[in-house]
């Protein structure tokens, strides 16, 4: 009978810890499937040169207090410019279940973290072939959602690739601004 007793004092106190928390809202709860749509996107992995860069990324966003309690992913775009260096943008996304999957040429995941791909296949990126499903509320649908934003609810880097070296020419993180030259 005592240990019953304690047992319930036990499990009820485990359910109160955590409470306190934002809880963030689940893309099914709240939105019937006829407002959802998703995207067939090929699946790719990241080469191990850029895990600094999203490592370092990673962690200034999850330590930035705007984005506390709220859902993260990243949006990961490469292009050549002409001068044939590779340009590298990587933007937070906050608002995961209205963001347009459809302008992707892929999504690769690096440790537990969704990032959508924009832009040409090129050595930072190796192709898995398998594509997914990521799912996202119709645009049409998307009238009716409030999100709160601040002056600053989201981060984002730049950086320039040369000689398999990254250099940041300028980021926007939480409040933070910096514009290291030129491009």
């Amino acid at each position: 009978m005592i240990r019953t007793y304690y047992l319930l004092v036990i499990i009820m106190l485990a359910g109160c810890t955590g409470r306190n928390a934002n809880e963030v809202r689940p893309l099914y709860q709240n939105n019937p499937s006829s407002d959802l749509i998703y995207a067939d996107l090929q699946l790719y992995e990241i080469k191990e040169n850029v895990h600094p860069v999203l490592d370092t990324i990673i962690s200034r966003v999850i330590d930035c207090p705007n984005f506390k309690n709220k859902p993260i992913n990243f949006v990961f775009t490469s292009y050549i410019d002409s001068l044939q260096r590779t340009l590298i943008s990587i933007e937070n996304n906050t608002e995961i279940f209205d963001f347009d999957y459809s302008i992707c040429d892929g999504v690769f995941y690096y440790k537990g973290y969704q990032f959508a791909y924009i832009g040409n296949k090129n050595n930072l990126i190796k192709e898995i072939k398998e594509s997914i499903k990521v799912y996202y509320i119709k645009r049409d649908n998307l009238h009716e959602i409030h999100n709160e934003k601040g002056e600053f609810f989201h981060s984002s880097w730049n950086y320039l690739m040369e000689d398999e070296t990254f250099k940041c020419t300028s980021y926007t993180d939480c409040g933070e601004y910096y514009h290291g030259g030129e491009t």
